[in-house]
């Protein structure tokens, strides 16, 4: 089936899944008719796109947060795409820090050797990606700091993906 020239088939025999998935109480079924549905829906936006019965900010809207949940994380229910932006988001920072350590300036309670390397730099990622914040390692250029920052809001949009999925998962 065409996902652009029969989405309407699409979201309604999904939609029926999920219905009679609920009613049987089969959970597994329901979650895979609950992603299924979701991104025909979004095969839907374009379609009416396409046809002139939505405009584009209107379509704009609604398919790229639907796009976004189903790249990052799966719409909660699959798991894979939430380990693979893990992974990813882990590699760039990790490398962002070890790159660019000395241009930030970070000050440390612990042996000089030590410092800019891999490990420590995969350390402050995830020290400052999960808001722990320690202080054993902290940067004192501008540069730093706003690379601490921005790493944080990382952090805190990755924590709230983490929490949509596990609630998710445990409601459901």
């Amino acid at each position: 089936m065409d996902p652009k020239k029969h989405s309407n088939i699409g979201v309604w025999l999904f939609q029926q899944l999920l219905e009679n998935s609920v009613k049987c109480q089969q959970p597994e079924y329901a979650q895979t008719a609950r992603y299924l549905f979701n991104k025909w829906l979004r095969y839907q936006h374009a379609y009416d796109f396409s046809c002139k019965n939505i405009g584009f900010w209107e379509y704009f809207r609604k398919w790229l947060p639907s796009f976004l949940y189903d790249v990052m994380a799966g719409y909660g229910i699959r798991l894979f795409p939430f380990f693979r932006l893990t992974v990813i988001l882990l590699f760039f920072i990790t490398s962002a820090n070890y790159l660019f350590w000395p241009h930030f300036g970070m000050s440390k309670a612990m042996p000089v050797d030590r410092l800019g390397s891999w490990v420590m730099s995969f350390y402050y990622s995830i020290v400052t990606m999960t808001t722990l914040g320690y202080g054993d390692i902290t940067p004192n250029t501008t540069a730093g700091m706003f690379a601490a920052s921005l790493e944080a809001l990382a952090g805190l949009l990755w924590l709230s993906l983490l929490a949509s999925i596990v609630v998710k998962r445990v409601l459901k």
